[in-house]
């Protein structure tokens, strides 16, 4: 009996028609990454061999800590694209012919945003940087530039030093986490907003939380009286930091698995077709 939700054959022909009917567009989000990665670091190390107000180790945690951000950022940015398939009417009517079910097409979106972004980040990475070590080498001829050490991201020996970014390999695996958190809550939002999904998504978390800080200031108010001269609890008091991280983090990747799933079924309501 043929199985009509998921083929992993069919799944593989919906995401290569995806990727091939989007070339023209996926070529340029590449270049625009590249372009905003490459003028960044280079502006970055430019200020640095210029001036040399730190050291080299100081410089290299500088460019990791750069290249997060933008890993952050252009993730964010990409996430909220899940949708841009079904964005008009007629691209709208166009991906609905597909033969295939919603599963399949909304794991050949998930699979480009999520999973093939982590790819294309680190060829943008290597090229990018590649890009900053001959522009620097040809500015600054005398002096020794280096790539990029992605050994300082992280401290797996767990000893004390400060030339690491994490001490310990917990923290990356938080920051990890609360990356897959914030690009599922884009991924979540393309979803409400197929149109200026990336703009709409980050009004409506910042919105959000302003809201939940105004609710959990007023509670603590009436509760504690003066929140400077109260003594709140800590309730995270007496916990080992790597088991705390590695708990929140958790939570996380599940809270993330939860706006995914939460994503696919507002991914199945929305190909009613709408009246435009």
């Amino acid at each position: 009996m043929e199985n009509n939700t998921f083929s992993f054959q069919r799944f593989l022909l919906v995401l290569q028609k995806d990727i091939m009917e989007n070339w023209k567009k996926n070529l340029l989000l590449l270049i625009t990454g590249y372009g905003i990665f490459s003028i960044t670091l280079i502006w970055n190390s430019y200020l640095y061999y210029d001036n040399q107000p730190s050291t080299a180790e100081a410089h290299n945690m500088q460019l990791v800590l750069v290249s997060g951000l933008l890993f952050f950022i252009l993730g964010s940015v990409y996430a909220s694209t899940l949708m841009n398939p079904m964005s008009t009417k007629t691209k709208r009517t166009t991906f609905l012919m597909n033969p295939a079910s919603s599963l399949e097409k909304y794991l050949s979106r998930w699979m480009q945003v999520v999973l093939l972004y982590l790819i294309v980040y680190f060829i943008l990475f290597f090229l990018a940087d590649a890009t900053r070590v001959i522009y620097c080498s040809i500015r600054f001829p005398h002096e020794d530039i280096d790539f990029i050490h992605l050994s300082a991201l992280v401290n797996w020996t767990g000893a004390k030093d400060s030339t690491h970014f994490f001490p310990y390999w917990q923290g990356l695996f938080f920051a990890f986490s609360v990356y897959l958190f914030i690009q599922s809550v884009f991924v979540l939002g393309s979803t409400f907003w197929e149109k200026n999904s990336f703009v709409k998504t980050f009004a409506a978390g910042i919105a959000f939380l302003l809201i939940y800080y105004s609710i959990c200031t007023g509670v603590l108010t009436l509760v504690f009286g003066n929140l400077k001269e109260a003594q709140i609890p800590n309730i995270f008091n007496g916990f080992d930091d790597k088991i705390l991280l590695v708990a929140i983090g958790a939570l996380l990747y599940a809270v993330s698995l939860f706006d995914w799933i939460l994503g696919y079924f507002r991914f199945k309501e929305s190909e009613i077709i709408k009246r435009w």
